[in-house]
C-alpha cells in the first residue's frame, strides 16, 4: 500500500479524513478580483492551498481506489473462509447425526463429549449438566434437539478464527463422531444378533422375541429409508446451493463489470475537467498578458500626451 493510502486509512481510523477532504476541495486563498475578458467570463481563482492534507486530489483519488480493493479482496477472503467453515461444520454435524434422523439430539452430544475426554482431546470429565447448557446455547427445537443451522451458528462464532487451529479441531470431532458411530453401529449389530438367537433357539423362552425382532427390522429399514431420503435431500439442498452460488456470482461479475465502466466514466469526466481547468489557467495568463500590454502602452500614450502638451505651453509662452 502506497504511503498516501497509508495515511488516509490512518485519517479515516481517527474520524478526520472526510473533515480533511472537504477542506482539501475547499480551500482557496482569497485573490485580487480580475478584470473579465469579453472572451471568457469564468474567474478562475489561484489553485494553490494552504491546508494540510494526506495529498494532492489525484493522489487522494488513487488512494482511496487502493483502499477500496484491499477492502473488497479482505471481503472476498472473509467470505471464502466463512463458506469453507460453514461446509466443514455441516459435514460434522452430519457426523454427529450418529442415528441419520436429521437432526443431533441429548444423548448423541453427551456421548460425543464424553468420547472426546476419552480419546485424550479434552480434559476433565463432560457431565449432563454441561451437555445441557451447551445445548441451551445452541438453541433447541421443540423436540429438544439442535438443528444444522444451530449447530453451524454457534460453533463457527465460537470456535477460533486461525485457519490450521480451526481445521485442527474439526479433525479431532471428526475422529471423535466416527469413533461414536462405529460404537453404536457395533452395539446394533450385537443386540440384532442376541434376538436373532434368542428367537431361533428357543422361542418359548421368550414368546415376544419373535415380534420384537420383526419390529426391529422393521425399525432398522425405516432408518435405512429416513437415511436415504435425508441424503437426496441434502443433495437436492446442495444442488440448489450450488446454483444460487452461481447466480451470485454472475450477478456479482455484471455489478464489477459497471462498477469498472462508473470507475472509467468517472476518470473520463476528471480529465477532461483538468484539461478545462489548463485551458482556462492559459486564457487566464493569455488575457493578464493582454492587460499588461493595455496597461504599458496607456503609460506611454499619457507620457507622450504630457510631453505634447509641455511643448505646447512653451511654444505658448515664447510667443
Amino acid at each position: 500500500m502506497s504511503e498516501t493510502a497509508i495515511q488516509i486509512r490512518s485519517y479515516y481510523k481517527a474520524g478526520v479524513f472526510e473533515r480533511e477532504l472537504l477542506k482539501l476541495r475547499s480551500s482557496q486563498p482569497d485573490a485580487e478580483p480580475i478584470p473579465q475578458s469579453p472572451r471568457s467570463p469564468v474567474s478562475v481563482t489561484s489553485p494553490r492551498s494552504s491546508v494540510s492534507s494526506p495529498g494532492s486530489p489525484r493522489e487522494v483519488r488513487a488512494a482511496m481506489s487502493e483502499i477500496r480493493e484491499k477492502d473488497q479482496a479482505n471481503q472476498d477472503h472473509q467470505a471464502t473462509e466463512s463458506n469453507r467453515r460453514g461446509d466443514k461444520l455441516r459435514e460434522i454435524y452430519h457426523e454427529f447425526d450418529l442415528d441419520s434422523a436429521g437432526d443431533v439430539g441429548f444423548d448423541e452430544l453427551l456421548l460425543l463429549g464424553q468420547t472426546r475426554r476419552k480419546l485424550g482431546q479434552k480434559q476433565g470429565a463432560w457431565t449432563r449438566e454441561m451437555n445441557r447448557n451447551l445445548m441451551d446455547k445452541m438453541g433447541t427445537d421443540r423436540n429438544g434437539n439442535v438443528a444444522e443451522d444451530n449447530f453451524v451458528d454457534y460453533f463457527n462464532s465460537s470456535l477460533t478464527r486461525d485457519p490450521a487451529t480451526f481445521d485442527s479441531t474439526m479433525e479431532q470431532f471428526l475422529e471423535c463422531a466416527r469413533a461414536c458411530r462405529v460404537k453404536k453401529i457395533e452395539k446394533r449389530e450385537a443386540e440384532n444378533r442376541h434376538t436373532h438367537f434368542t428367537a431361533d433357539q428357543d422361542p418359548q423362552i421368550d414368546p415376544e422375541a419373535g415380534p420384537r425382532a420383526e419390529a426391529a427390522l422393521r425399525q432398522r429399514a425405516v432408518d435405512e429409508a429416513t437415511r436415504q431420503r435425508a441424503a437426496r435431500e441434502r443433495a437436492a439442498a446442495e444442488e440448489e446451493i450450488a446454483k444460487q452460488t452461481q447466480e451470485l456470482m454472475r450477478r456479482r461479475a455484471e455489478e464489477q463489470g459497471a462498477l469498472e465502466r462508473d470507475r472509467a466514466d468517472l476518470e473520463k469526466r476528471e480529465r477532461e475537467r483538468v484539461r478545462q481547468t489548463e485551458a482556462l489557467q492559459r486564457e487566464r495568463e493569455a488575457f493578464d498578458r493582454e492587460k499588461a500590454a493595455w496597461a504599458h502602452q496607456q503609460r506611454a500614450s499619457e507620457r507622450q500626451l504630457a510631453i505634447d502638451l509641455r511643448r505646447e505651453l512653451l511654444s505658448l509662452i515664447h510667443i
